[in-house]
């Protein structure tokens, strides 16, 4: 079998939109800087995934009316060779070039849903050891550990996609998607601001505290609101992410006295944002809920 039968191909859309666009012709100076991220994008994304042992190349391979088609070849031979690696440390590998243009457009549908925020809550999902929850006020996203991972620890890929997206910049682009044959991301010019600003996860790191004990200072009844609490000698607010114990407190279940304390793991994270170091606290589970000490009176 020749190096030619070995390579794997798959179509992915890169498509514009707008007045500027409709004569079927786009400025150099816009479109080839949004191409070379992209492509920049897919090789970074491939060698965290693959650890380096695959290759990815980026080919323009056809024109249509108002959009491109962007085609993908991965060296399939390569990948098999890395499977069992993949498969004997758990990680959920980009085994084909279909699943790489898959997590391409789960990030950027990740990144489009954050808004430039970062998540409140972070949580495993019960019976699926791949996913995880994430969380900001009422709002929730499950998505792929895989795509988690990448795009909170690997921030240079943000201003990759930022670059990609650039076009909706300039006037007569109105919209951009990128697409499979099985799913789409697209952002309007509307969407753009939020999509470039602000973004949640530079600098993002967090850290599990077990067994620590928070003096419950104003407990909301409500899904959703962080409580007030003190720890040590620290007056912090904390989202509660325990769904039991938040079940147990919306029945009536829980009752809160002054005084009251829990025993919890609590997941502290850091980001920055506008040159701020921003610090959450998360409840990820609550251990025990301890009662004040009743007064004693005694009847004269």
């Amino acid at each position: 079998m020749t190096a030619k039968d070995m390579r794997t191909t798959a179509l992915m859309l890169f498509h514009f939109d707008g007045p500027g666009v409709e004569s079927n012709a786009m400025k150099v100076q816009v479109l080839a800087p949004s191409l070379i991220a992209l492509n920049k994008l897919i090789c970074d994304l491939n060698a965290f995934l693959s650890k380096g042992e695959s290759n990815v190349q980026l080919y323009v391979n056809a024109f249509k009316p108002g959009s491109f088609g962007i085609e993908l070849l991965l060296d399939a031979s390569i990948v098999n060779q890395v499977k069992n690696f993949f498969t004997s440390s758990g990680i959920t590998a980009v085994l084909n070039i279909h699943s790489l243009i898959h997590v391409i457009i789960e990030i950027f549908l990740l990144k489009k849903w954050l808004e430039g925020k970062k998540p409140d809550v972070i949580k495993d999902v019960p019976d699926d050891d791949k996913k995880v929850e994430i969380r900001i006020a009422n709002n929730s996203l499950i998505i792929n550990k895989n795509t988690f991972n990448i795009y909170f620890e690997n921030t240079e890929i943000h201003e990759e996609m930022d670059k990609v997206v650039a076009p909706l910049e300039t006037d007569g682009i109105n919209e951009i998607k990128l697409s499979s044959s099985e799913e789409i991301f697209a952002l309007s010019k509307e969407e753009y601001k939020s999509f470039v600003g602000g973004d949640a996860s530079k600098e993002f790191s967090e850290n599990t505290l077990r067994n620590i004990v928070l003096l419950v200072k104003a407990p909301y009844f409500e899904l959703g609101r962080k409580w007030k609490v003190q720890m040590g000698d620290q007056l912090i607010f904390v989202a509660i992410s325990d769904d039991k114990f938040m079940s147990d407190v919306l029945e009536g279940k829980e009752n809160f006295s002054t005084g009251d304390v829990l025993v919890v793991d609590l997941m502290i994270s850091q980001s920055i944002e506008n040159d701020k170091i921003i610090t959450s606290y998360n409840v990820l589970n609550v251990l025990e809920h301890k009662k004040a000490p009743r007064q004693l009176t005694i009847p004269l």
